[in-house]
């Protein structure tokens, strides 16, 4: 399974600021190098004494390799997103290049000009606005087979539902910074996934601002992208009497409050009021969007589906506060680092909540507490949705779903791990000559033993899984693929 320091995580509102393709001399780049070897070696958490033996010795590899006199931001960048850093962080860090870089390199450049979607490894057309039909199956671009443009795009290793769910959202910078801008596009494809025939085409480039109108009004899928910025969405079926909850994210979004926890109580009983009064027989709960939030929700929601009660355990522990490079931090946990918000100050505010054994430091969030199911509490047929973006604390309740084997996983392999969560906590590096920067969480949480030892997979598979052609039909309708599927099998019992 790839494990790497580096997820491309671009946002694309990196859009303010002045930028010359300058070069840094290679032997400034080359102390970047040895920051990066230190804040992997100290801070990844699962990191065995023969892996930091490993990395130390690959880090003097890769130094060797750095010949040129100079590189650019975007080559040096390149040159570590080649590299193998088995770092064994999770989907929780990330490598980013800064706003300021970023955003000019996008204004001098054209992109990709088709949004797609990834079906089974296949690059599927996701737009009716393009001079590719909706749905068409692409095979190469400018000469290079779709297989081997993702030797070129993506690491070298095992890929997984997550790094395709980055992949899609983000295929058109990718290309740009790993292969370039060559202004036109020469494209063959097949116009459907039954279609033997291969067409040619040339497509121009279009430019950032062009390229965000398409991504945000011209994609067809996600369906109903707009609603998934809510923290819910419920929808009735009145035919199969189906009670559907989208639950997109297990942080509070919907306004500023003191105790999260509290509000999401108060939404999820008056939503299981509405199920109940409802006389609903069958619940949809869909995670495939969700990507975590605040750890203690996950057996909150469980509680409202709960048939018995069931044990919540989770424990973080943070292996030491003598961080790396303290002069190259400018975040904690997402807060600035400057004279108000001090990093003495953000370790003082952990430690206050944690209890020391040893050399770590041990934060009891949830200590093996019975929790019993809620007064109205459902206790008919539950459906959960997982997919790629389900990670964190959604893979977490993944977890304590298929633990309790409450009902039916339909969908894709979950992104995240429910073992050993890196989460809650995180320090964000800027190196001082490429200006690239590190997320790096230093927090890692357990849940009870009763979950690994019942749910043992690395990563929840749903018991129920769709074929490509399945897919792709439903792609073709415009339709939600697992929701369909799983009103199929409700209308079967």
């Amino acid at each position: 399974m790839k494990k790497t320091i580096l997820y491309l995580l671009i946002s694309v509102n990196y859009f303010n600021f002045s930028f010359s393709q300058e070069k840094k001399a290679t032997k400034d780049l080359k102390k970047d190098l040895e920051i990066i070897r230190d804040i992997t070696l100290q801070l990844s958490t699962k990191l065995t004494k023969e892996d930091k033996i490993n990395l130390n010795n690959f880090f003097e590899v890769k130094a060797s390799e750095l010949k040129k006199d100079s590189l650019t931001i975007i080559d040096f960048f390149n040159f570590i997103f080649d590299s193998k850093i088995n770092s064994k962080f999770d989907e929780h860090a990330a490598f980013n290049i800064p706003e300021d870089v970023m955003m000019p390199f996008l204004k001098n450049n054209t992109v990709f000009p088709i949004p797609i979607k990834v079906i089974n490894k296949k690059l599927i057309v996701n737009s009716k606005k393009t001079s590719i039909p909706y749905g068409s199956i692409i095979e190469s671009i400018n000469d290079v087979n779709i297989s081997d443009l993702y030797k070129k795009l993506m690491r070298e290793g095992e890929h997984e539902t997550y790094d395709y769910k980055m992949f899609e959202s983000q295929f058109s910078l990718v290309y740009l910074l790993r292969i370039g801008n060559p202004n036109q596009f020469k494209i063959t494809y097949r116009k459907s996934l039954n279609d033997s025939q291969i067409l040619k085409t040339t497509i121009d480039g279009i430019k950032i601002e062009d390229y965000l109108n398409v991504m945000n009004n011209e994609r067809i899928y996600p369906l109903h992208r707009k609603e998934l910025r809510n923290q819910i969405n419920t929808n009735y079926f009145t035919d199969s009497n189906t009670y559907y909850l989208q639950f997109n994210s297990f942080n509070w979004i919907e306004s500023e409050t003191e105790n999260s926890y509290l509000e999401f109580n108060k939404l999820l009983d008056s939503t299981f009021n509405d199920i109940k009064h409802k006389k609903t027989e069958n619940l949809i709960i869909d995670l495939r969007f969700n990507s975590g939030g605040n750890i203690e929700i996950p057996a909150l929601l469980y509680s409202y589906i709960a048939k018995s009660p069931f044990i919540d355990n989770v424990i973080g522990k943070i292996n030491h506060f003598n961080f790396p490079h303290t002069e190259h931090i400018i975040a904690a946990s997402e807060v600035v680092i400057d004279e108000n918000n001090t990093l003495p100050g953000f370790i003082e505010y952990i430690k206050q909540g944690a209890e020391k054994i040893g050399d770590q430091y041990i934060i009891k969030y949830i200590d093996n507490k019975t929790i019993n199911p809620k007064e109205n509490a459902f206790k008919g047929n539950v459906y959960l949705l997982i997919g790629g973006n389900t990670i964190s604390a959604s893979a977490y309740f993944s977890s304590q779903f298929k633990l309790n084997q409450r009902g039916e996983i339909i969908g894709e392999q979950i992104g995240g791990s429910h073992h050993e969560i890196t989460a809650g906590y995180s320090l964000e590096y800027k190196l001082p000559t490429s200006n690239l920067t590190m997320t790096i969480p230093i927090l890692v949480l357990s849940l009870s033993d009763e979950v690994y030892k019942k749910v043992p997979e690395k990563k929840i598979t749903p018991n129920v899984t769709l074929s490509e052609k399945t897919r792709y039909n439903y792609f073709i309708k415009e339709e939600d693929p697992e929701i369909m599927e799983t009103l199929k099998i409700i209308n079967k019992k």
